[in-house]
């Protein structure tokens, strides 16, 4: 648990193969930031959700201004999940690392989700470097489900460094938290995969709200100095909605980016200063 700082995660390193069976599962569920910490809670105290990979989810009645806000790595997460308000919030998710020399086959679970009651905290973070991936199993790092104003989503990045993703059919999801009680579902994380071939920071950037719809100003709002363009694909889907902000650069003459369809995929420009219109758009 961390409580009021990030001092605590799970690093594990193995030197050779790894497999978790379908009964078993690494889980940091609930162990990042208490209620009313982190750097994603939201301000003042206010009855949001957390925030980490994405912006934690409304409280209707309460100031949009006092939402939390996005923070740390898309490619290579590895912090902590941040707690709700701290008016009967609860704790963002934790962290886990894994370092696997050989081929990681996961037909089990390894979990970061926020907990979860009402006011959730966020999902945490998974980063996972290993040779190959194969399995049917579940990354996931989802803010924790609410009666009130969901947690948003945290990240999950995959590097593999002797592969693709070919063989491995499970699932990583960093969903937001549904919402309740007249307040609203936090918004989705991001999910990252770079095969063999991708160069660092080069692969797939996923943003997936399990068609959760969040209201204006709750998205995947992007962390300081993101390009857009650097990765090989950006995938939103299921009500994902990216959020790029005045250091986001985004060049739409590109074919990088690939959306779901109307009322599928969104992307909010909060502020145009780094985006590129081509002159036919």
């Amino acid at each position: 648990d961390n409580s009021t700082s990030e001092s605590n995660w799970l690093d594990l390193a193995v030197f050779g193969n790894l497999t978790i069976a379908s009964n078993s599962m690494i889980s940091a569920d609930g162990l990042g930031y208490d209620t009313g910490y982190g750097p994603g809670t939201p301000q003042g105290g206010a009855a949001h959700g957390g925030s980490y990979g994405g912006v934690g989810g409304w409280h209707g009645g309460t100031p949009l201004s006092a939402l939390g806000t996005t923070y740390g790595s898309i490619t290579t997460p590895t912090n902590i999940g941040s707690g709700g308000g701290n008016n009967g919030g609860v704790s963002g998710g934790g962290a886990v690392r894994l370092t696997v020399s050989g081929a990681l086959t996961l037909d089990g679970t390894i979990s970061a989700n926020g907990a979860g009651t009402t006011r959730t905290g966020s999902g945490g973070s998974v980063y996972i470097r290993a040779s190959t991936l194969s399995g049917s199993g579940t990354i996931r790092v989802n803010g924790g489900p609410s009666a009130e104003s969901g947690g948003a989503g945290g990240r999950v990045a995959v590097a593999l460094s002797g592969g693709d993703f070919s063989a491995f059919s499970g699932t990583m999801a960093a969903y937001g938290a549904n919402g309740g009680g007249g307040s609203y579902p936090g918004a989705a994380g991001t999910v990252y995969r770079q095969t063999q071939t991708q160069a660092a920071g080069r692969g797939t950037l996923t943003v997936d709200n399990n068609n959760m719809v969040t209201p204006v100003g709750v998205d995947t709002r992007m962390p300081p100095a993101v390009n857009l363009n650097d990765f090989a694909s950006v995938i939103i889907t299921n009500k994902g909605n990216i959020g790029v902000v005045a250091d986001t650069t985004l060049d739409f003459g590109t074919n990088n980016i690939v959306g779901a369809g109307a009322g599928k995929a969104t992307i909010t420009i909060i502020n145009p200063a780094g985006v590129t219109f081509p002159g036919s758009y």
